[in-house]
């Protein structure tokens, strides 16, 4: 390092643990080449040495190593022999010995980047086989100009808060806490998960609900939070369901310039339908989501719906109601929020919004106005 004049950490943990030892480092987060692999999502000639495995496949591709699960891989193959687990990668830092060896279980080497997209086509269901260890415990959103992460900070009492809440959920019949915990700079998440635990049992005792308590971490949404929590409602209710998923639909310009657009960076803008689809699987019938005003509106009164659009039909088609989110952040270039001019712009947006969701044919619109506008604070 020394010798080097510019280092980069593949992460924020050892940009973390290496930034005072050089003076020019640098993060380099995990992300997503998405025109390479959209292709996948479209059937694809069968590579030679997967068309003879059968269905359904549950596919890997990565460098298998310490920060794989072994025990969950031989647990899965093992209670369900049908599935065939498709494995794409070297085998590195561990003994390939100690690696499950069942009929379901497929090694198929390392492969090319060129080729990836025709194995991931041919798959049901992608995994991501990770355990829970100190190489996989934090996951880092976008890291801001001065260099912190734009959600989480890792540190201790953020791993015991984890345990505690494990803990509390592994003593409650139905409910499951999966994943990692984190904090949000402006909203306490740690409050967030208390409470739900809290409120789960007054909501199976009052109402009698079948319930699926399901915490996700969107690894390619690259933060932490409560991403989607199902509970079917056998009562009457003004949402399809009890609670609702959330799509992340921040598109603001950082302190650099640099606007995040994390309904294009996720994909949902691009498969909205697919996305509400599985939704439906799922059992989920109300969401969270968000129209991008500075896409809509790039230049002042006119209005740009083509990206709202398929957001919109697909929604209406597959039968998902949708809190809409008409200001997450993010806003017209050209805008500025302590000017009374931003009032009125605003004002006319979201009274042409409701008049589109009216000519759409939605009946009963929800909105969520200006989202956490504690943000802008």
């Amino acid at each position: 390092m020394v010798k080097a004049d510019v280092v980069f950490a593949g992460g924020y943990s050892l940009w973390e643990a290496k930034r005072r030892q050089h003076f020019n480092v640098h993060s380099v987060p995990s992300s997503v080449d998405i025109a390479h692999f959209a292709p996948a999502r479209e059937a694809l000639p069968e590579c030679s040495d997967q068309a003879s495995i059968g269905h359904p496949r549950l596919g890997f591709f990565g460098v298998i190593d310490e920060r794989f699960d072994i025990e969950w891989v031989n647990e899965l193959a093992t209670l369900r022999p049908d599935w065939q687990i498709v494995l794409i990668g070297p085998v590195v830092k561990i003994d390939p010995a100690t690696l499950p060896r069942r009929p379901n279980v497929h090694y198929l080497g390392p492969k090319g980047y060129a080729e990836l997209p025709a194995y991931l086509s041919g798959w049901d269901v992608a995994l991501m086989p990770f355990a829970i260890n100190e190489s996989t415990r934090f996951s880092y959103e976008f890291p801001c100009a001065d260099g912190d992460p734009y959600y989480p900070i890792p540190r201790q009492e953020k791993t015991d808060l984890h345990n505690r809440y494990k803990a509390l959920a592994d003593d409650m019949s139905g409910v499951t806490f999966l994943g990692r915990l984190a904090t949000y700079k402006y909203y306490n998440m740690d409050q967030v998960v208390g409470q739900a635990l809290a409120f789960y049992p007054r909501i199976e005792l009052k109402v009698g609900l079948d319930l699926v308590f399901t915490k996700r971490l969107l690894n390619d949404a690259r933060g932490a939070g409560v991403a989607a929590q199902v509970i079917r409602v056998r009562i009457g209710n003004i949402f399809n369901t009890f609670l609702m998923a959330g799509y992340e639909c921040t598109a603001h310009r950082r302190s650099d310039g640099q606007r995040l657009e994390l309904l294009a960076t996720t994909g949902h803008a691009t498969w909205p339908d697919k996305d509400y689809q599985q939704l439906g699987a799922m059992g989920i019938g109300c969401v969270r989501d968000g129209l991008r005003w500075h896409l809509i509106e790039s230049r002042p009164g006119r209005y740009d719906w083509s990206s709202f659009l398929p957001m919109l039909r697909a929604a209406r088609d597959r039968n998902v109601q949708v809190v809409w989110g008409l200001c997450h952040y993010a806003y017209s270039d050209g805008l500025d929020i302590w000017r009374p001019g931003f009032v009125d712009r605003f004002a006319r947006f979201a009274g042409a919004a409701a008049k589109l969701m009216k000519d759409e044919g939605v009946d009963v619109p929800f909105y969520s106005p200006i989202n956490e506008i504690s943000f802008w604070s």
